[in-house]
């Protein structure tokens, strides 16, 4: 249903705390869903967990803990802590985009570009307002498109524009090149980093690879890249990558990317 409240745009910038969908009272043009407190909290606990370091108890060496110096008198060794790093400091995330002809099926709010570009804005709303995460948009059809560079602030109603109105879409379905294009903004992010990050490619589609392997050669050639894959199907499975998960509408998405990513993500 839509809203008749005016939503408040932009890239971690404002928000709603509903999951109705909000629409612009001035041109009804654009269309999204507002942060869902809920889910934002359990992406921070499992992303924001190892943006800290900690001391580890009991070990042999380090600084002197005294609440085990007790132990001493029976010869224990391990009376010491350690300041650790958690890995997995900053997260650099790419969501690819499918926009191809195949996304234009159905009408309106009912079509799978629309779907997609909910679900595009729905996740950079909330990965945006973690610290330590950096996110691209790629789109693809024939060739590819970049709707936004790492280190870019993009207003929300401008993303969902340009993935609705890209000028690489409606056509073909070149779902290798997009995501050759997204591995190629991972490695030149990776470049100019001075710590390592948790790299996430995000492949959002209305089904399989009808080029499986030639996707799987563009796997393999990025291997070094380390990017936890995830396939967000649109109406369908999207097995081509290692997590697959199906949707009809963001209620769908929420628990299951949640479940990827408390998986794929280990506390330090």
């Amino acid at each position: 249903m839509l809203s008749n409240r005016v939503a408040s745009y932009g890239l971690g910038v404002g928000g709603s705390d509903t999951s109705e969908e909000v629409t612009d009272n001035k041109s009804g043009q654009y269309t999204y869903i507002p942060r869902d407190n809920v889910f934002q909290a359990r992406l921070e606990s499992i992303m924001n967990d190892n943006q800290f370091d900690r001391r580890l108890t009991g070990r042999t060496r380090g600084k002197l803990d005294m609440k085990r110096l007790y132990k001493a008198q029976s010869g224990a060794t391990n009376l010491f802590t350690q300041k650790t790093m958690r890995r997995n400091r900053k997260y650099n995330i790419v969501i690819v985009v499918d926009e191809s002809g195949s996304m234009y099926n159905g009408a309106g709010t009912d079509s799978r570009i629309y779907q997609a570009g909910l679900t595009c804005q729905f996740l950079a709303e909330h990965f945006n307002r973690l610290p330590g995460i950096d996110l691209a948009v790629v789109g693809f059809s024939d060739y590819t498109t970049v709707h936004k560079q790492f280190n870019e602030r993009l207003k929300l109603d401008e993303l969902l524009h340009k993935i609705k109105h890209s000028p690489v879409n409606g056509h073909g379905t070149n779902d290798w090149a997009g995501l050759q294009r997204g591995y190629k903004l991972l490695v030149a992010q990776n470049k100019v980093e001075t710590t390592k990050s948790h790299n996430i490619l995000v492949f959002i589609t209305d089904g399989d690879s009808s080029s499986r392997d030639t996707v799987t050669q563009i796997k393999n050639q990025y291997k070094d890249v380390g990017a936890t894959q995830v396939g967000i199907g649109i109406f369908a499975p999207a097995p081509q990558m290692d997590h697959s998960i199906s949707i009809n509408n963001i209620q769908d998405l929420k628990p299951e990317i949640v479940k990827v990513l408390r998986g794929e993500i280990k506390r330090g």
